[in-house]
């Protein structure tokens, strides 16, 4: 142990983003079971132990009704339609009259009619306030999902897009697909209601485990073997989608791959199997390279914009999920490089993706760990949709150890409106507490299934995912 340990310390110094990891030709690549004694290399180093892959390092805002001539309490009008943006029902009358004053603040006037519906699209300028209702009178309240702007000027039409209220958005005009849609830095399912992933990873795609609806996961993270039938990988995500989960499949073809060749053969697979891949586009998201990419480098941006471009030109309009470079340890790429790659996508549809292992402590204690919790924070301030796509049991348990523990990862992740999947369901369920496998028996009916990072991940009383997982609302 001693000297892997050397090895991966070596590996972190050198490393681009201190992390490493193995490719997919590695040992126990989806054979069913994980060899704790095989050894990968990446550029001639050793990085790798065990198991497949481990890794070092609305409108306008309702307005009052008429002002009334007489002392009556006013009526309520009739509720609004919907049209291109927010409308108001017809203003009710109202009792005693008073007149507007520049603020666009009654005096004691009566009240709008019913609340109109929500359009399409839409900002509000002008904010219209009543008064104190007229006797018998109730206040009017502006239409559903509508969105105030500023207290002057009229309300004009967006650009095609919503401000969301309430954990609700309407799809902005420039996105095109029918499934998820990100706006706002917030990922919104196909009826406007905001998701944040929480899930589990899934490694083995050839071993039955029939645990992880049991969790209230509401995502899935596939490790695909795009050398099988692509209808057998369409069958895997089907099947999440058959137990109302969020399927993620990914291609690991290129994991800690720098070079924009092997990026560039994944997406020549993506685009070749598009017409069989459509049959789910609306309800899956895509990962397009795990762990693609070199850490801090305008070559992993330019290569994903190249990437998201072919995609989007083959047909693909589902949420695309970006992996940080660096082995995907590396935050850098993220907060400086993501931002053009979202703006690049005609769709404006893609989410980012930190994975948390030995490249990360709280607090460091080496020259090249990342202090965690500022690293996550950075990653929320960039106003982008972001994930921490992967994170193990801590406990300096595998070849990219770290202290940092689950509880923390999920909780720094809640505190900054992160989206998280644990790592992972069935990564040596033989192996139990000394590996990564949330599952002792691949089932869950009960806590004897689980490890004690499955534990922690599903059945913490705080926020484990039977608490805090929440489906989405179309399937």
């Amino acid at each position: 142990m001693q000297v892997k340990q050397m090895v991966i310390g070596l590996c972190l110094a050198l490393g681009a983003a201190a992390g490493c990891e193995g490719s997919i030709g590695g040992a126990g690549v989806n054979g069913g079971q994980d060899d704790l004694s095989a050894v990968d290399t990446v550029s001639g180093q050793l990085v790798h132990w065990g198991t497949f892959r481990r890794h070092r390092i609305g409108g306008s805002a309702g307005t009052t009704g008429t002002v009334g001539t007489t002392g009556e309490a006013g009526t309520t009008g009739d509720a609004g339609t919907t049209d291109a943006a927010v409308t108001t029902g017809v203003g009710g009358t109202t009792g005693a009259g008073g007149t507007t004053d520049a603020a666009g603040t009654t005096g004691a006037a009566g009240t709008t009619g019913a609340p109109g519906t929500t359009g399409a699209a839409g900002t509000t300028g002008l904010i219209v306030t009543t008064g104190a209702a007229g006797s018998g009178s109730t206040v009017g309240t502006t239409g559903a999902g509508s969105t105030v702007g500023s207290t002057t000027g009229a309300g004009s039409a967006g650009g095609g897009s919503v401000a969301p209220t309430a954990g609700h958005a309407s799809r902005p005009a420039y996105n095109t697909g029918h499934g998820f849609f990100v706006l706002n830095g917030k990922l919104y399912d196909a009826n406007g209601v905001e998701f944040r992933i929480r899930g589990i990873n899934k490694l083995h795609w050839d071993l039955t485990t029939n645990g992880i609806p049991n969790t209230h996961a509401n995502t899935e993270r596939w490790a695909i073997d795009f050398t099988q039938p692509t209808a057998t990988n369409l069958g895997l995500v089907q099947s999440s989608i058959a137990n109302h989960m969020v399927p993620m499949p990914g291609n690991w073809n290129a994991t800690c791959d720098t070079d924009q060749a092997s990026l560039s053969a994944i997406v020549d697979t993506w685009v070749a199997q598009e017409p069989a891949w459509q049959a789910v586009d609306d309800k899956m998201i895509i990962n397009v390279a795990n762990e693609w990419g070199p850490a801090g480098d305008t070559g992993w941006r330019d290569g994903y914009i190249t990437a998201i471009a072919r995609l989007r030109a083959a047909g693909y309009l589902a949420t695309i999920s970006i992996t940080s470079g660096g082995c995907g340890q590396d935050p850098t790429d993220l907060v400086q490089y993501a931002q053009a790659v979202f703006d690049s996508d005609p769709q404006q549809n893609v989410i980012f993706d930190q994975h948390v292992y030995g490249g990360f402590e709280d607090p460091p204690t080496e020259s090249w760990e990342l202090d965690f919790k500022p690293s996550m924070s950075a990653l929320q301030a960039t106003g982008l949709c972001m994930i921490v796509g992967e994170f193990g049991p801590g406990r300096n348990i595998g070849p990219s150890p770290t202290l940092l523990t689950p509880d923390e990862v999920i909780q720094t992740a809640e505190a900054d409106n992160l989206g998280w999947m644990a790592w992972a369901w069935d990564d040596n369920i033989a192996a139990g507490d000394s590996w990564f496998a949330l599952s002792t028996t691949g089932n869950y009916n009960s806590s004897a299934d689980l490890t004690t990072f499955g534990k922690v991940v599903v059945e913490n009383p705080t926020y484990g995912l039977l608490v805090l997982a929440h489906p989405n609302t179309v399937f």
